[in-house]
């Protein structure tokens, strides 16, 4: 391709009326900092906030290339996109990525009329793409030779030293049409556990590979000094170095910065402590959550958790004593759980002071452990194709596998008891305790939650945008 070239990064529209984009996505904007950090021409359109006119737009920006990220549970759905984007455009050259990439990795090529996907970081393998490269010598490149073969070059090594990434683009987003006004923050990538249910290994790796507490610093004063006052790290493992984790909070606490932050993508309730959570709150976290899945032992032990139930008993227990709100995550039915077990779990999570919960139906991606040893007993009750499908009407109510010792009946019972607890307290979080335990009662008619669904998310929104408005009271000043 060479120098002077455009690049269009477009976020497909999925997910419909089953959520509302509430922030950027890190991964797009990283790839699209490196890109415009190495002298290209970047745009972004995100298709969650600014669905309309996309064929349009794409005529008039006249991009040298294409690139689409997405997630392996929509990938049904990205499929048709991208063949109709490449009928309305056939000289535009695709690549796709993202964690569907890493995850399914040639089955994108050969379902798709895209000619190329980027695995694992993309950072440096788009630059190499759009410099005119030859596609042989970009490590992680999946691309079609000339004959149509579809050629799988060998993987690229994890970025290790991330502070010499440039900051993602997220300037390059439509910041005012989400409904938080928050930027996302990812400080460290990877993670050394094993858990059998987890794709992000595919994507991230093992390695544990955390930016300094001085990049992170600089990059959240950046935003500080364009108006922006909250920040939501994503990454999995902040505290997985409690002492670095602490640093980083004197760093913002030192800096006199104010600032509100959370966690919600879930942080180990063995790596947390008083003195942490002590730091965190002092330096503006209002939220965390701890990635529990399952208070069994044999439970946790056969999904390779590596992690003792008593320490996540302890890690409430500090949690409630800390002030800060908190969540925890379970995951229901995965290998060695019951319906009792599930209900042992259920209690915990409705009375242990957590001030939101998530019970997860299990998803089988296609390169975890889990999902092989199901292939192999023979217990899926759909295919990939089928049940990785984000607008299915039943995604996430209906049960994927089962077992002897948890039948289908009793996950769907226990399914649903988690999404009432779940909407329960959030409902409660919003509204106070009577009405959302109301609301919550309402929102398990089925036919009340199809007439209800638009004007909820409608209703959703408008509150979401006041209290951005509310704590957001600085912007580009």
């Amino acid at each position: 391709m060479g120098a002077g070239k455009k690049v269009l990064f477009i976020v497909p529209n999925i997910v419909g009326d089953k959520g509302a984009a509430t922030a950027p996505l890190p991964g797009v904007a990283y790839i699209a900092g490196a890109a415009r950090a190495a002298g290209y021409e970047v745009k972004i359109i995100d298709m969650r906030v600014e669905p309309k006119g996309l064929f349009k737009r794409i005529e008039l920006l006249a991009p040298d290339l294409i690139g689409i990220s997405f997630m392996t549970m929509e990938f049904s759905h990205v499929f048709d996109f991208v063949n109709s984007l490449k009928t309305a455009f056939p000289k535009i050259p695709l690549v796709m990525g993202g964690a569907g990439g890493s995850t399914l990795g040639i089955q994108v090529l050969k379902s798709t009329t895209a000619e190329y996907v980027l695995t694992r970081e993309g950072e440096r393998a788009i630059v190499e793409l759009l410099s005119g490269k030859e596609n042989a010598q970009i490590s992680s490149l999946i691309w079609k030779d000339e004959r149509g073969k579809i050629i799988e070059n060998s993987a690229r090594p994890f970025e290790l030293k991330l502070d010499e990434l440039a900051f993602p683009a997220y300037d390059l987003f439509p910041m005012e049409l989400y409904v938080d006004s928050k930027i996302p923050v990812v400080t460290s990538r990877g993670c050394p556990y094993l858990c059998t249910f987890c794709a992000n290994k595919a994507a991230q790796g093992a390695p544990w590979r955390p930016r300094t507490p001085e990049n992170i610093l600089k990059e959240i004063s950046f935003w500080h000094e364009k108006g922006f006052r909250q920040f939501h790290f994503v990454d999995d493992n902040f505290t997985l170095d409690m002492s670095r984790a602490e640093k980083i909070c004197d760093l913002i606490i030192n800096s006199g910065m104010k600032i509100r932050w959370d966690l919600r993508n879930g942080i180990r309730a063995d790596k947390v402590n008083e003195a942490l959570l002590t730091k965190m709150k002092q330096s503006g976290c209002f939220y965390f959550a701890l990635g529990i899945e399952s208070i069994d032992q044999e439970v946790l032990d056969k999904m390779k958790k590596n992690l003792k139930a008593e320490a996540v008993f302890e890690a409430v227990r500090i949690a409630r004593k800390s002030g800060i709100p908190f969540g925890g995550f379970f995951i229901i039915g995965l290998l060695g759980d019951t319906y009792a077990k599930f209900l042992k779990c259920y209690d915990f999570a409705k009375h242990a002071g957590f001030s939101e919960v998530r019970f997860y139906n299990p998803i089988p991606f296609p390169s975890t452990e889990l999902y092989a040893e199901l292939v192999e007993r023979n217990m899926l009750l759909s295919k990939p194709e089928e049940y990785l499908n984000m607008n299915s009407k039943t995604f996430g109510d209906d049960p994927i596998f089962a077992t002897p010792e948890f039948s289908v009946e009793e996950r769907k019972k226990a399914i649903k008891l988690g999404q009432k607890l779940v909407m329960q307290k959030l409902l409660a979080k919003e509204f106070g305790s009577i009405a959302g335990t109301a609301a919550a009662l309402l929102w398990q008619v089925k036919p009340l939650q199809a007439a209800l669904k638009g004007p909820g998310l409608q209703v959703w929104r408008t509150l979401r945008r006041y209290k951005r408005r509310k704590v957001m009271t600085v912007r580009n000043r």
